[in-house]
């Protein structure tokens, strides 16, 4: 969950450890937009902090575009209803990861 606003959820997608990338792509931290393949996803580099409080994903982990949704924030919680089980609470992500993420997904 990228944002609440109100009673919405501006954005929400389930990072993945699976990449669904070219092989011969490079894993590197940050935006990245294959065109021709209509590709656009954020990588959160395995070990590289991303939250304010310096949480980081034991893996390297993708943000597909492609996989964004946004819902109310009703059945969010009608879907999701026990943390720690459904879903985990790891921090806000730093202004350095929100700001080229949003980016990212804004020219997606």
């Amino acid at each position: 969950m990228l944002k609440v606003t109100g009673n919405n959820i501006i954005l929400a997608s389930l990072p993945s450890s699976q990449s669904h990338l070219p092989q011969k792509q490079v894993i590197q931290h940050g935006c990245l937009e294959i065109p021709e393949t209509c590709i656009t996803c954020y990588i959160f580099e395995a070990g590289r902090p991303v939250t304010q409080a310096g949480w980081a994903f034991e893996l390297h982990t993708f943000l597909h575009g492609h996989w964004l949704n946004d819902y109310t924030l009703e059945m969010m919680q009608l879907n999701y209803v026990i943390e720690g089980v459904d879903y985990e609470i790891t921090g806000d992500l730093t202004e350095a990861e929100l700001l080229p993420l949003n980016e990212n997904i804004k020219d997606g």
